[in-house]
């Protein structure tokens, strides 16, 4: 979601459904394996945001039906980072 202003250019949130992960550690993993993903992947989108002076809020929601590595995560954490640097902001 574009926004006009913010204290930063980019902001996220992550969520894991309880209903596919009845185990709050479960959930917990999952939401510390998008964020350390994000955060590692980050920098481009942050750097072409703070260029173009505009401000971004995004919110992962992990749609998965079971358990994954976290290989599996940052491959697709990257993807889908790659696919918004291409998207004109």
């Amino acid at each position: 979601m574009p926004i006009a202003e913010l204290d930063s250019p980019l902001k996220m949130a992550v969520t894991v459904p309880k209903r596919q992960f009845k185990c709050a550690v479960d959930r917990n993993h999952l939401k510390r394996k998008v964020r350390e993903a994000y955060r590692l992947n980050r920098a481009p989108l942050q750097d072409k945001l703070s260029s173009s002076s505009n401000h971004l809020i995004l919110m992962f929601i992990y749609v998965g039906k079971g358990m994954e590595e976290y290989s599996v995560i940052e491959k697709a954490m990257k993807k889908l980072l790659l696919k918004m640097l291409s998207v004109e902001c």
